[in-house]
């Protein structure tokens, strides 16, 4: 693939000068393991990078023999993913460990992938390619020039930035005139304030990642079990869902058994519990944000599993 990372503050693009530097005029940015990192310090995004190295695989629809994040995908885009897909050039923004990126990948003709923290190593371990670019960057600073991709796609990411409007406007930056924006983001419910995950996360997210990974587990360890016997009643997971801080996916994967629901249950978990930016949005707010863009052309918007799932085409 051409190298075609950009430089926005000094309108210079980056050359590659050999397997461990990429060059501008001013700046130079390391590479390690093939993946340019256009950020040093994984920032607020630290807890998903230590989630990721320890779970690579738990989401991909190869390792779980499902295809449960092909769903989730397809309802996202509202069509044939052939269709949006096929032979364009797309950006996938919070790549995590790339449950999204094997489903895309072979219908691209070029996929750029990044993440903010190293959870784009386990994507490249999961999804290395050679019409895929791999990268390390900040969503709030892609560093792309205007106008560049036919498809962009952030699922799962934006309720977790600092900013939700300044991130979608950087994600429409980069979208083609006529292309895409495919996002989804956690919608606003006063039921989320009942139950006990933000409790939990008002400690967990501010401990170092790895022992906030061990209470997590322990959490696990407790909780799980209870879950799990009480999977088939109506009273019970009513209960847990207030008193339990786990999240857990055991009626979907129930057939899976008991301990992959408990890995799904710690992942599910640890994530909920540690994100250091966690956002709910109205409908109204979110309508705001994305009628404000400039050339918007057309958008959709509806609620779905995640929360608000929309899809934005420009001008």
């Amino acid at each position: 693939m051409t190298v075609k990372f950009f430089h926005k503050e000094e309108g210079t693009y980056f050359k590659k000068v050999n397997d461990r530097v990429l060059l501008s005029d001013h700046k130079t940015i390391e590479i390690h393991n093939s993946i340019p990192r256009f950020v040093i310090s994984e920032s607020y995004a630290s807890a998903f990078g230590e989630q990721w190295k320890r779970f690579r695989k738990l989401q991909l629809d190869s390792y779980t023999n499902t295809d449960f994040s092909r769903k989730r995908l397809e309802q996202s885009v509202c069509g044939s993913l052939e269709t949006v897909f096929s032979n364009k050039i797309v950006l996938e923004a919070g790549c995590g460990a790339g449950r999204f990126t094997e489903i895309i990948s072979p219908y691209c003709k070029e996929l750029y992938t990044f993440d903010l923290s190293s959870a784009v190593d386990a994507n490249y371990d999961n999804n290395k390619a050679d019409h895929i670019q791999f990268f390390q960057a900040d969503l709030l600073d892609i560093p792309f020039e205007d106008n560049v991709f036919d498809v962009v796609v952030c699922l799962g990411v934006l309720q977790h930035t600092p900013d939700t409007k300044r991130a979608l406007e950087e994600l429409w930056r980069v979208v083609k005139p006529g292309g895409l924006l495919i996002a989804d983001h956690y919608h606003f419910r006063w039921a989320y304030y009942t139950t006990a995950v933000p409790y939990y996360r008002f400690f967990l997210k501010r401990l170092d990642p790895k022992i906030s990974m061990d209470i997590v587990r322990k959490l696990v360890e407790v909780f799980f079990p209870l879950h799990w016997r009480f999977r088939h009643s109506s009273v019970g997971k009513w209960i847990l869902g207030h008193l339990s801080p786990l999240l857990t996916n055991i009626d979907s994967f129930e057939e899976k058994g008991y301990d992959f629901n408990k890995d799904t249950s710690f992942l599910e978990t640890y994530d909920a519990l540690t994100d250091y930016y966690k956002r709910l949005i109205t409908k109204k707010e979110l309508i705001q944000i994305l009628t404000n863009l400039n050339d918007l052309s057309t958008y959709s918007l509806k609620k779905g599993g995640n929360g608000w799932e929309f899809s934005l085409t420009k001008k």
